[in-house]
């Protein structure tokens, strides 16, 4: 079973919890409503679930699939070329996930299944080619990662996440008072989560090809402007002005130092890879980096979280130490 473990890197599931929970935070309705309308929804919850984990586990299984020559090469101690888990049988594996995904997307209507299915075509064309080209590969990933993210929104129901589609690609209209809640607060985050998804795979294709050190260095950039977005999204946040405005002090302090505690964690443990990395030239550092940059997805919606609902980033913390227990079951490299 560890061998799947390895294979599937299950660790990763922790960060598409953290993405949900982001996301429908992101609304900018309060827990009870989010709630409420989750309720309304009946089993969407157990079917997002469902085609979550099945669209994420078939992008670390075919990538697995597609790279095992490479990996045969340079890392023979992965499941597949090592022999622990049969190529076959991963193959069978793959195909049978690919199904079950898109029969469960059906559960959520034509939205689900259209979805699911785009998201499983972004992750193929990743594994088959996408990621093999210098940036292209990056970005195919922000999409599915931010795409990812909007589904989330059908636990709420198909009008947030019709409201959400209809900003972002300018057709939404002011017309109604929960649109400008559902639209508004939440056209933000995918595209915030988008970025920084699209920097740490930047940088983590270097690891592998003739790279420059300004690519590095340009990777930084957009990772720290990704979180010096969230950052400002905290800093002007409606919740913070109106603890400042009604004179809730004990409120806006503990925001503000959550906020200001969180940036430098986040940036910290970051920089103290990249920084040696950028210096050094060393390469072998990027592997490392890549750990801390996929649990940093935790750190980074935690910040979203603050912005509209601080209660949550606590307990979302607690994804943190679940991702290295199940990192330490399923190694991620």
């Amino acid at each position: 079973m560890l061998h799947w473990f390895r294979l599937l890197r299950i660790a990763g599931i922790t960060t598409l919890v953290s993405n949900a929970l982001a996301m429908l935070a992101s609304t900018g309705l309060d827990f009870i409503d989010i709630v409420k309308q989750a309720a309304q929804s009946g089993t969407a919850f157990i079917w997002v679930a469902l085609v979550s984990c099945g669209v994420y586990a078939c992008g670390m299984l075919w990538n697995d699939i597609a790279d095992v020559s490479r990996d045969a090469e340079i890392n023979p101690r992965r499941p597949l070329p090592s022999g622990q888990v049969a190529l076959p049988t991963a193959f069978i594996a793959g195909c049978a996930l690919i199904a079950l995904t898109l029969v469960c997307a059906t559960q959520l209507g034509w939205r689900g299944f259209y979805m699911a299915g785009f998201l499983l075509t972004c992750a193929l064309l990743y594994n088959f080619g996408g990621k093999h080209i210098p940036w292209l590969g990056s970005s195919i990933m922000a999409l599915t990662r931010a795409g990812h993210a909007l589904f989330a929104l059908l636990i709420l129901g198909n009008e947030h996440f019709d409201l959400v589609l209809l900003q972002m690609s300018g057709a939404f209209s002011s017309g109604s008072s929960s649109g400008n809640i559902a639209g508004y607060a939440a056209n933000q985050y995918p595209l915030f989560l988008g970025l920084y998804i699209f920097a740490i795979t930047l940088i983590s294709e270097l690891e592998h090809r003739r790279s420059y050190r300004w690519e590095l260095l340009i990777g930084s950039g957009l990772l720290l402007s990704a979180l010096a977005l969230v950052i400002w999204q905290v800093a002007t946040s409606v919740l913070l002005r109106d603890f400042i405005v009604e004179r809730q002090a004990t409120q806006a302090t503990l925001l503000i130092i959550a906020m200001i505690g969180g940036s430098i964690w986040a940036v910290g443990r970051l920089a103290s890879i990249l920084v040696p990395a950028i210096v050094h030239a060393r390469r072998a550092l990027i592997g490392v980096f890549m750990v801390r940059g996929l649990s940093g997805i935790i750190l980074f919606d935690v910040l979203v979280v603050l912005a509209f609902l601080p209660l949550l980033a606590l307990p979302m913390l607690l994804l943190l130490p679940i991702f290295k227990i199940l990192g330490r079951m399923g190694r991620m490299d």
